[in-house]
């Protein structure tokens, strides 16, 4: 192959990358493989996200000062990794049903969540937090946290 061939042929495929690109960002609204529009960051998640978490307010019967997330209680009282998938994907719901007032729901992902992560005797508060997704990241620091409801898993659930 000369030159001048591989040239033309290098241009003809970037210049068919580009419009294809181009096409998908204007005519399609996305990306279609392979062609990815150019305007790789214009889909940023919002700054100031929600979400629900597990506070352990009491311990065997002595009260927690101040009281620790679940989440960052490996070690002190639990031995599994709470950056497993389930854990998010559980305390998500139990929050969400709880607002929505599902009690078949709440009774069955509280359930899950006792005999998963919540094995010893405690109490502990469902909490609503709102965060700045960098400041969380950084600092684990909260704009606002609104409890909920609190269960103590020495209660019958529900």
């Amino acid at each position: 192959m000369s030159y001048n061939t591989l040239k033309v042929f290098l241009i003809s495929i970037f210049l068919f990358y580009f419009f294809g690109g181009v096409f998908t960002s204007n005519k399609l609204n996305g990306e279609v493989y392979p062609f990815y529009h150019w305007f790789v960051f214009r889909d940023v998640p919002s700054k100031i996200q929600a979400g629900y978490a597990i506070r352990i307010l009491e311990y065997e019967g002595k009260p927690l000062n101040p009281p620790i997330f679940l989440k960052n209680a490996y070690g002190l009282y639990v031995n599994t990794n709470m950056a497993s998938p389930q854990y998010s994907y559980i305390v998500r719901v139990l929050g969400e049903n709880i607002v929505r007032k599902q009690q078949e729901e709440i009774k069955r992902h509280r359930e899950i969540l006792e005999r998963s992560f919540l094995s010893q005797s405690v109490t502990y508060e469902v909490v609503k937090i709102e965060f700045d997704t960098l400041d969380r990241w950084g600092t684990e620091e909260w704009i606002k946290m609104e409890r909920i409801i609190i269960f103590n898993t020495r209660d019958k659930v529900l």
